[in-house]
């Protein structure tokens, strides 16, 4: 079967408590996996590690969390460890 994943764009612009309610609601609407997707290549370290914990924390075992990232600020490969 196919796994049904959610994209939240432009995750930089929405604080991390927002963002896991528009996680929760994918996750209810049956996706496997939500991603925090730094569309803009605009987040920092803490920005990953505090929106990543908000999604993890609200969703628990119901869906995975995922992470993509770009170079726009050189941290693309940072900001994926610090996701992990």
């Amino acid at each position: 079967g196919l796994e049904t994943v959610g994209f939240l764009m432009m995750s930089h612009t929405i604080p991390p408590d927002k963002l896991a309610k528009q996680a929760r609601i994918m996750a209810d609407a049956g996706c496997q996996c939500v991603y925090v997707v730094d569309s803009a290549g605009a987040l920092v370290l803490e920005g990953v590690a505090d929106r990543v914990a908000a999604l993890v924390a609200e969703l628990g075992d119901d869906a995975q969390v995922g992470f993509h990232g770009h170079e726009n600020l050189g941290l693309g490969v940072a900001n994926s460890i610090e996701a992990v």
